[in-house]
């Protein structure tokens, strides 16, 4: 059995199957597809990763405290063993102003800063003890002098290990002569003298200036002692350094002093280090304050990241269970169906069996009551026999009967059937009268065609007056031919003379392109010019400069020369020769660049007069264009004329047409009647000047002849052959002439359409040469502005130039582009004109064949729609008085039924009595048996009845269904047949309703197309969901791949958190020397985590955008639920208008085929 689909419980089930497969793939995907981890996992893993993390960081610290302190020993190896930090051995006993010196307070170590912790609080730090210094210095005496140096008070706010005890034993060597040491009591400034002079005693002479140099040059220095040097050369020009700091040649220095000296140094430069340490700690506590300020906004980020995570898995939770339920409550709806189902089904079944349950409750009942009535009434029996006897004859006599019923019944089934059959039989007699009245319709038809004939017999030979005339018009219109063809080779000239103004500007643009390259290069030249007078001039300032600091220190070394009068210290040479060279090179080298320049302007002015002569030639080109235009006006005029001529032609000679044709008509009808007089001269005509009038009464007189006279009808038919000829011939001419005047007036529009492109064409071309002018001229005056402003730097209008060269050439190209397309466009419309001409050709024969076959088509359904209607009517009457007959057949039947079962029920009871009193029991089982085949047959006569019945029931009901939509259609077919017969009256408007009912098909077809068209879309968007889905799907996995992104990424920050804070305190730890490198770690670090950051905010950033996907995604899955929900119910109402549309079709299409097999 084959199911139909667009049944509404079919539907129904479908999509209910289809949405519960849905609702269960859904519940698959969120039970196994996403599978989250627990709170409590959740924690344990990053519990775990802290712990590795922690463990990572204490052994990557312990690492590098191994690697400093390994640095640390090495350099101390190394300050060890040079000898220029080693100590001076002391010569003479210690100065007591000693004491005053080391008072000063030394720079501590450098202090190690522990990493502060976020959770615990800073403790305050402790003052450090204070260290002593112990100075042991060994001289000639056996006593040494051990001094205490008290340290400076610290202010750090962290901790600091303590200072260890500082050693330093300072050996003395044996001096040559020591004679005898300073008293205590002497004043600074001679203790300062003297120890000079005694350092001054043993020290080697002081170098000179050229060998100073020669061993400064060859000497291998660091960056350190090379800024020292610098420093020192500095302080000594600026005349900053005392006197008293540079030694005589003959004085000798004193060791005290010069371990005063090196004291103070060492101490400021411990002073330094600890400014510098101080420094760097307070950018390493800033550091750290915002390290510990990004953690607690990255863990407020995270920690909101973690809520929306739980918020969103509570949301798919929820979304989970409401899948769950809607699941649970489809499956408790479609239990219920089934159950609704099972219950119907049983109670259909316990119908069945509670009718012969009754039967039989009823058979034991009547047997306990005759066994009760046996025991009570068996004195009675005798007289009771007697009347059951007679009932026993009434109940034959009722069953005889019942039995005549039933043959009734019979009798009337076959009433029916034969009714039936003369149904069929007055419908196929219908058929044939249908058919006979058709064929009369057809000979009224044929009739008046003839008639139509025998009048167009008349106007065939004005149709050959016309045929004269359409020649006429043929030659006017080779002539108007002639006048398009000598129009298109003005355009054509014109066009020609176009593209050789397209060519001059073509190559009008080719010039300006190659002075656009020269002004390039000039320009390129000029900016180099530019760039190397501000080298030079950079240099000549850097020179200045130079010759300003060697007068400074001229000047220096001058005021200084009265100090050296002695003659030991001498300067060493004057100022060298060299800046003086450098200038004039340099002076050489600007009057060079000045040439170039004056070069360029030359140059400049030599493109200016190339640009006045291209302008000289635009010119030009413009009075050939406007040239050009005055002709193209001439020739419009000239074409305006000639067509103004050819309308007023056209009016005289359509005027004398008509006046040709109605006399033309006269001598046709006079022909006419001399032809029929001769052909018929026993029928005398009229002398009425009425056509019609003269023309029936000929067609009365001739038909009566012709009924006398069969021969000649052959001569006749040749006749109205030869007329419908020349009707159709007369017909065509007039299409002609039609077609030809709509051939002119579309070539009119297309003439004038390209004359006001032409035109606007050539105002563009007006408006861009004037642009172009302009442009130019401008050019101009920015070029004499930049003749004048070479020297100023006038690249940027140089740059404006080639800018707007640029835009010239683009319009030009833009403008011969559009030249182009209107050519083009020339081309297409002649060849769309042409096309256009034979498409109307072919249409106006296919609709003429159309019109003939509609008209035939209609003439056939109204005829069949007569005979339809009537037979539909016959059927009404019959089908109601069958209903009418059944059911009262049943009513009969029923109250029959019922009569039977109640006097069973009472011949049973009497059976059992007698039988029990008489003791027969095979009487009695015989009797019950008999009783039980006749209620069997009783109730299958009943059941057959009701079946006749529902069968009945349903044949109407179809019968009505058919017959309402046979009234509708017959309801259609009338108005189609009024609009038809319309049609047929209104000739001319033949064509515009043909095209209605193309309309109406092409609707009709339109519809099931957008039908089509909304099932691929649902298809289209049931894709969309798949792709969706598994694009969630790819989002769930992009989602936990960001997230293990940001993993990684917190745990690269944390790391880079320790490298920071691993380098600063290696730069709190390191001396003066490597605190270079440190810094340079240390931006390294920073720049480190910086990128780490704006890792995790791009994380971050994309995080949120996937989480708005899948909440998009949900929100659009949402909507096309609906979506679905919208086109399954609209596809259901289409899919009854198609079923609809395909019953009229097909009705429609039988029609059709029962008026031709009609028609032939």
């Amino acid at each position: 059995m084959v199911v139909d689909l667009y049944e509404p419980q079919t539907l129904a089930l479908v999509v209910f199957g289809g949405f519960v497969a849905l609702s269960f793939v859904v519940y698959l995907f969120s039970a196994f597809g996403i599978q989250e981890k627990s709170y409590e996992q959740a924690v344990a893993e990053q519990r775990a990763r802290l712990e590795k993390e922690q463990v990572q960081q204490r052994e990557g610290k312990r690492q590098k405290r191994k690697q400093f302190f390994e640095k640390k020993k090495r350099e101390r190896e190394k300050h060890d063993s040079s000898p220029g930090i080693l100590r001076q051995e002391v010569a003479q006993a210690i100065d007591p102003y000693v004491e005053e010196v080391e008072q000063a307070p030394p720079s501590p170590p450098p202090v190690k800063e522990e990493k502060v912790k976020p959770a615990k609080k800073p403790k305050q730090p402790k003052p450090p003890k204070q260290a002593p210094v112990e100075e042991i210095i060994f001289e000639a005496k056996p006593a040494p002098v051990q001094e205490t140096v008290a340290p400076p008070k610290e202010t750090h706010t962290t901790k600091s290990k303590p200072p260890k005890v500082v050693e330093e034993q300072v050996q003395k060597r044996e001096a040559p002569v020591v004679h005898a040491a300073a008293p205590p009591q002497a004043s600074p400034a001679k203790t300062k003298t003297k120890t000079r002079t005694a350092a001054g005693d043993g020290e080697p002479p002081a170098l000179r200036g050229k060998p100073l140099i020669s061993a400064v040059k060859s000497a291998p220095l660091k960056d350190a002692e090379i800024q020292q040097l610098i420093e020192i050369l500095l302080n000594r020009q600026g005349g900053s350094a005392s006197a008293d700091d540079w030694v005589k040649a003959n004085q000798r220095s004193d060791p005290v002093s010069a371990l005063k000296k090196q004291l103070q140094e060492k101490e400021q430069a411990l002073h330094n280090e600890m400014l510098l340490a101080q420094a760097a700690s307070q950018k390493v506590k800033e550091l750290r304050h915002e390290l510990n300020h990004q953690k607690e906004h990255s863990g407020s980020v995270e920690a909101q990241y973690k809520m929306k995570l739980e918020s969103q898995a509570r949301e798919v939770e929820a979304f989970h269970a409401r899948m769950q339920q809607s699941h649970e409550s489809h499956t408790h709806d479609t239990q219920a169906l089934q159950a609704r189902i099972k219950q119907l089904q049983s109670m259909l079944d316990e119908s069945k069996v509670d009718v012969v349950n009754q039967l039989r409750e009823e058979n034991n009942r009547l047997k306990t009551e005759a066994g009760h009535a046996s025991s009570q009434k068996e004195q009675l029996m005798g007289q009771e026999l007697a009347r059951l006897q007679t009932e026993l004859q009434k109940v034959q006599s009722k069953l005889t009967s019942t039995e005549g019923q039933l043959r009734q019944g019979e009798e009337v089934r076959r009433t029916l059937e034969t009714q039936n059959n003369q149904f069929k039989q007055q419908r196929s007699s219908e058929q044939r009268e249908g058919e006979a009245a058709m064929s009369k319709r057809l000979a009224e038809v044929s009739e008046g065609l003839r008639k139509e004939e025998a009048r167009n017999q008349s106007l065939a030979q004005a149709m050959e007056a016309a045929k004269g005339e359409t020649d006429n018009f043929k030659g006017q219109v080779s002539e108007l031919r002639r006048l398009d063809g000598d129009r298109n080779t003005t355009l054509q000239a014109i066009q020609a003379k176009l593209k050789d103004s397209e060519c001059q500007c073509q190559n009008l643009e080719g010039k300006v392109r190659t002075v656009e390259s020269q002004l390039a290069e000039k320009e390129q030249q000029k900016s180099k010019a530019v760039q190397e007078v501000e080298t030079l001039r950079k240099e000549k300032d850097s020179l200045q400069e130079m010759l300003r600091t060697q007068e400074k220190r001229s000047e220096a070394e001058g005021q200084e020369a009265p100090p050296t009068a002695n003659g030991d210290v001498t300067q060493t040479d004057s100022a060298p020769k060299e800046p003086s060279i450098l200038l004039k090179e340099h002076n050489v080298m600007l009057a060079d660049k000045t040439k170039a320049i004056e070069g360029l302007e030359e140059q400049l002015n030599s493109s200016k007069t190339e640009l006045s002569t291209l302008q000289a030639v635009i010119e030009q080109s413009k009075q050939r264009n406007n040239n050009l235009r005055e002709k193209n006006r001439k020739l419009m005029d000239v074409v305006s004329a000639a067509e103004k001529s050819r309308a007023e032609n056209a009016g005289q000679t359509s005027e004398t047409l008509k006046d040709e044709i109605q006399a033309a008509i006269v001598k046709e009808q006079s022909s006419v009647k001399t032809v029929l007089e001769k052909l018929f001269p026993s029928v005398s005509l009229g002398t009425s000047q009425d056509n019609k009038n003269w023309l029936n009464k000929f067609e009365e007189d001739a038909s009566k002849v012709l009924s006398s006279k069969s021969s000649s009808n052959s001569q006749v038919e040749e006749y109205v052959l030869k007329v419908n000829t020349l009707e159709a011939e007369k017909e065509q001419l007039s299409s002609q002439c039609q077609h030809y005047q709509s051939v002119l007036a579309d070539t009119e529009g297309m003439v004038n359409k390209l004359q006001q492109s032409v035109e606007s064409e050539e105002e563009r071309f007006e408006g861009r040469i004037h642009a172009l002018e302009a442009e130019k001229e401008q050019l101009t005056r920015e070029l004499q502005g930049q003749g004048a402003a070479v020297s100023r730097g006038g690249q940027e209008a140089l740059k404006r130039l080639e800018k707007k060269n640029k835009e010239l050439s683009d319009q030009n190209e833009e403008l011969g582009r559009r030249v182009e397309s209107a050519e083009e466009r020339l081309d297409s419309a002649e060849a769309r004109l042409r096309d256009r001409i034979g498409e109307m050709e072919k249409e106006k024969v296919q609709l003429t064949a159309q019109c003939h076959h509609y008209q035939v088509v209609l003439r056939e359904t109204e005829s069949i729609l007569n005979k339809l209607q009537s037979s539909v009517e016959s059927e009404e009457i019959n089908w109601e008085e069958k209903l009418n007959q059944t059911e009262s057949n049943l009513g009969q039947a029923k109250s029959e039924v019922n009569s039977l079962q109640e006097e069973l029920a009472s011949l049973s009871s009497t059976q059992s009595q007698l039988a029990e009193r008489y003791e027969i029991p095979y009487m009695k089982t015989t009797e019950n048996s008999r009783l039980a085949s006749d209620l069997e047959e009783a109730q299958t006569t009943i059941e057959t009845l009701r079946r006749d019945q529902e069968s009945a029931a349903s044949s109407y009901e179809t019968t009505s269904h058919e017959l309402e939509a046979l009234k509708a259609q017959l309801h259609q077919l009338k108005e189609q047949l009024e609009a038809a017969n319309q049609r047929v009256e209104q000739s001319h408007d033949k064509e515009e309703k043909i095209e209605e009912t193309k309309n109406k098909l092409s609707s009709s077809e339109a519809e099931v197309k957008r039908v089509s068209a909304e099932l691929e879309q649902a298809k289209a968007s049931l894709a969309d969901l798949q792709s969706k889905v598994a694009s969630s799907e790819s989002q769930g996995e992009g989602v936990s791949a960001l997230q293990k992104q940001l993993a990684e990424a917190k745990s690269r920050s944390e790391a880079a958190e320790k490298e920071v804070s691993s380098l600063k305190e290696a730069a709190a730890a390191a001396p003066a020397g490597g605190d270079d490198g440190a810094k340079e770690k240390l931006a390294k670090a920073e720049e480190k985590a910086a990128a780490q950051q704006k890792e995790l905010t791009t994380l971050n950033e994309s995080l949120k955008k996937e989480k708005s996907l899948t909440q998009d995604l949900g929100k659009a899955a949402a909507k096309l639920q609906v979506m679905l929900k919208k086109t399954q119910t609209a596809l259901n109402t289409e899919k009854e208008t198609v079923a609809k549309l395909k019953m009229q079709n097909g009705a429609a299409k039988e029609v059709t085929k029962q008026a031709d097999g009609t028609g032939v």
